[in-house]
Parts: C-alpha cells; sequence; structure tokens
C-alpha cells in the first residue's frame, strides 16, 4: 500500500544512472521482457529498452529511501 503522506511531496531534480542489469531485472519483474532484446544482447548488442514506468523505480529512491 503507498504511503498517502506522500502525496503531493516534491523532489528536488537529480540524475541517475541505471545498469542493463538493472534494467532486465525490472523488465522481468513486470513481465515485459521483449524478445528482440534477448535476441540483440546475446548477438553482443545494446542493452534493454528502457520500459515507461522504470524512472517510477528513481521517485521511489527519492521519497523514501528505505523503500
Amino acid at each position: 500500500m503507498a504511503d498517502k503522506s506522500l502525496i503531493g511531496k516534491e523532489t528536488p531534480p537529480g540524475e541517475a544512472t541505471a545498469s542493463a542489469e538493472e534494467i532486465r531485472a525490472f523488465c522481468e519483474a513486470i513481465g515485459d521482457v521483449r524478445p528482440e532484446d534477448v535476441a540483440a544482447e546475446a548477438a553482443g548488442g545494446s542493452s534493454p529498452l528502457v520500459p515507461p514506468t522504470f524512472p517510477m523505480r528513481f521517485l521511489f529512491d527519492a521519497l523514501d529511501p528505505d523503500l
């Protein structure tokens, strides 16, 4: 359950870096593993595409680092 005391809370702007492993784990967790990403990586290509919901991970970290 979300902490309702966080509603309306603003966070300062910032930057974040995510590894391919973190992106892959997130994709697996939400069931968004794309076969073309797996094939590209197996062939030595790029890391997975980042789902549009991935930045929420950083928002939760900014609001409450203990989450």
